[in-house]
């Protein structure tokens, strides 16, 4: 169609400025996603590292056990070979 009849232009204008919002608005969702699903990642990171950390610590409580049974168990057997 020709652009110069009036009416028809008012609905190019329109039509451009529809797409220009649909776009911006595109763009603010697409960034408050990402941003969420950082924000996600963050927690589970977080989540991850303090997990590792009370399992850490649990296997070194364990092992400093399991230590000193060794050690009681080898004095008993001094203890009983003497």
């Amino acid at each position: 169609k020709n652009i110069r009849n009036s009416s028809t232009r008012q609905v190019a204008i329109n039509c451009l400025n529809q797409a220009k919002w649909l776009q911006s608005a595109a763009e603010y969702s697409k960034r408050k996603t990402e941003n969420e699903y950082q924000r996600r990642i963050r927690g589970y990171e977080e989540a991850q590292a303090e997990h590792l950390k009370v399992i850490r610590q649990v296997h070194e409580e364990e092992i400093t056990q399991l230590e000193k049974v060794v050690e009681t168990q080898k004095q008993e057997l001094l203890d009983k070979t003497k």
